[in-house]
């Protein structure tokens, strides 16, 4: 859930096309690795046998994995559409509380 807060937060006004985490230009690379390497600790730790253990995790079914998209989806479209608002209206009461 904290990919679609993360994407949405990187810029206060542009668009998550506009402000493409993706071309050259405006890309992070430090920002995509984090999140490769924050999944696949994630996985190491719930599906590894022995971390299980260190850790004191269990298997985590795949359905349990799936729960958090659509909740990041959510959090994404709602920015989106606050940043719409704030560039249609920039002298408006949400262009005023927007951080």
């Amino acid at each position: 859930m904290q990919w679609g807060n993360l994407f949405s937060i990187r810029n206060k006004r542009m668009s998550i096309l506009q402000a493409d985490p993706f071309t050259a230009k405006r890309r992070n690379p430090y920002l995509l690795g984090g999140i490769v390497a924050s999944l696949v600790i994630a996985v190491f730790v719930t599906m590894e046998p022995g971390i299980q253990s260190i850790f004191g995790t269990a298997t985590v079914p795949i359905e349990f994995w799936l729960i958090p998209l659509p909740l990041a989806l959510g959090v994404l479209v709602m920015d989106e559409l606050r940043k719409l608002a704030v560039r249609t209206w920039p002298k408006g009461p949400i262009a005023r509380i927007a951080w």
